[in-house]
């Protein structure tokens, strides 16, 4: 059974494997667009650690401005506290952030992985 479940996914599934990205890095800044060490108001992570960003484009009406949603730890409280959870900023295009929001963005109990996307604004 389980052999063929697998051989129906790799069917399934092949066309979105073909897919191919080339990426250029054509700007790197000096500090990250968003961190605990950044100063309040440019882009400040209230928590030791954020990563595994993935990036929103706007999608009027339900989100109006490009964001960010990160994977958090090391939060203080108000900010979800130590474990890992997803939380999020809103950036404009050029990759200029703005201050890590206190509220969780929630898609599931215990999510903590922000690889999401958005399928006819849902």
């Amino acid at each position: 059974m389980a052999i063929v479940l697998t051989a129906l996914l790799a069917v399934l599934l092949a066309p979105a494997f073909a897919l191919t990205y080339t990426v250029t890095v054509s700007d790197k800044r000096a500090v990250p667009a968003l961190s605990i060490g950044n100063a309040v108001g440019t882009g400040h992570s209230n928590c030791t650690f954020t990563f595994n960003p993935a990036w929103l484009d706007p999608n009027p009406p339900y989100l109006n401005k490009s964001m960010i949603i990160v994977r958090a730890s090391g939060c203080s409280a108000a900010f979800g506290g130590a474990a890992d959870h997803l939380l999020m900023a809103y950036c404009s295009s050029d990759g200029t952030c703005e201050d890590l929001l206190p509220e969780p963005y929630t898609l599931e109990a215990n999510a903590e992985d922000p690889r999401v996307f958005f399928y006819n604004g849902l």
